[in-house]
């Protein structure tokens, strides 16, 4: 969706590592395919959801869409990610 949108230059995009480790899913390069996290340097998904509220409880889970202005956690829901970016945000391409 976010290429589809051409958000490329908008809205980064990183993975975490397929390898669940102790501390969580985890933004690994050197094992997995994990891609380090752009906006905070983050070594653990948990670490943004921890930014987002401190207090948080409850699964740590991808995807997310985090607003880095805010540094609140928007969402993360695949299928309401897609529909706000259908829905909310325009299209850049045309």
């Amino acid at each position: 969706m976010r290429k589809l949108k051409g958000l490329e230059d908008v809205i980064s995009y990183s993975t975490v590592s397929w390898i669940l480790g102790r501390d969580g899913w985890s933004f690994d390069t050197k094992e997995g395919d994990g891609q380090p996290d752009p906006v905070n340097g983050f070594h653990h998904i948990s670490q943004v959801y921890f930014l987002s509220k401190p207090d948080y409880v409850g699964n740590f889970t991808v995807p997310v869409l985090f607003d880095k202005q805010t540094k609140q956690i928007v969402n993360n829901e695949s299928p309401e990610i897609i529909r706000m970016l259908n829905s909310e945000v325009g299209t850049r391409n045309s």
